[in-house]
């Protein structure tokens, strides 16, 4: 039980170090056995539920930590979907049964569309699928807009114009206090 406990504070280098193992074994050998994604979509459901149970009855509460992102682990994946498409290209065209008649240039030039197809269909998606919503784009602008106010005090544009007509509307006196100045209140 202690493992569980001081295994969580260590980081979560274990959990990606494992999603990322699979994530290698399911996308470059997906054309050879194409029940592997189905297969690794139950693996990951059954941990999920195991290290839900194990946050929620082994683990104390630990302290948050904000990270921008996964960090390296993104970078990570990226490579390994971009060498698993070649690999999955190469595992098509090289062995698969209906294309054992043709000569070997045109497997090669097979492999080379099948590789720049699947490399263009992964940048479509890519670019079609933002990295952030929109809705968090817009929450992020906020944070943004409210910290240069409370934190940086940078004032608006029209700020001059809203104080004069506030001064104007209650008709307040505009009092300038300097460090000099002793008031006895």
């Amino acid at each position: 039980m202690l493992y569980f406990i001081l295994s969580y504070y260590t980081g979560n280098i274990n959990d990606y170090s494992e999603l990322v193992l699979q994530l290698g074994y399911t996308t470059l050998f997906s054309a050879a056995f194409p029940l592997l994604p189905l297969l690794a979509f139950i693996s990951q459901y059954v941990e999920i539920r195991i290290d839900g149970w194990k946050l929620c009855h082994l683990y104390r509460r630990i302290q948050p930590k904000s990270n921008e992102d996964i960090g390296i682990w993104m970078d990570v994946m990226q490579i390994l979907t971009v060498i698993s498409i070649f690999v999955n290209s190469g595992l098509i065209s090289f062995t698969l049964t209906n294309l054992i008649n043709y000569t070997w240039n045109i497997r090669i030039w097979i492999f080379i569309l099948v590789s720049f197809g699947f490399l263009m269909l992964r940048w479509s998606i890519q670019y079609i699928i933002p990295d952030q919503p929109e809705y968090v784009e817009i929450q992020i602008q906020r944070q943004e807009y409210v910290s240069s106010k409370v934190i940086d005090n940078i004032k608006d544009d029209d700020d001059g114009d809203l104080i004069n007509s506030i001064n104007s509307k209650f008709d307040i006196p505009d009092f300038i206090i300097a460090a000099t100045d002793i008031d006895p209140m």
